[in-house]
């Protein structure tokens, strides 16, 4: 969402993957309306999250997201897809990666 961009989240998003495996995340996309100032530093959220012990590749959206993250993914990992939009078709895509021959899914999203 656009709050969600926001600069004042920067310290709360840097906490909340303390318990995650891993966190992957992606910039987000900027408007041509969005004040820089006050836009979330992602760079700076990925360090504190590398800072605090979790892996935290940045990515540049969907597209160089999903085969990492399909790659990390085992059987039975969880994995949360959070986005205010469509991702591009991330979590649909994802599950198609994820899935085997006989068309279930080898891990959890």
């Amino acid at each position: 969402s656009n709050s969600s961009r926001r600069k004042t989240f920067e310290e709360e998003y840097g906490r909340a993957f303390d318990e995650a495996a891993c966190a992957f995340l992606s910039t987000p996309p900027q408007k041509d309306s969005d004040p820089d100032a006050d836009l979330m530093d992602t760079g700076a959220v990925v360090r504190t999250i590398s800072e605090r012990g979790v892996p935290a590749p940045l990515h540049n959206g969907a597209d160089a997201l999903i085969g990492p993250l399909s790659e990390e993914l085992r059987p039975g990992d969880v994995a949360l897809v959070m986005s205010n939009g469509g991702f591009g078709n991330l979590h649909e895509r994802l599950l198609e990666r994820l899935a085997d021959g006989s068309g279930e899914t080898q891990g959890a999203v």
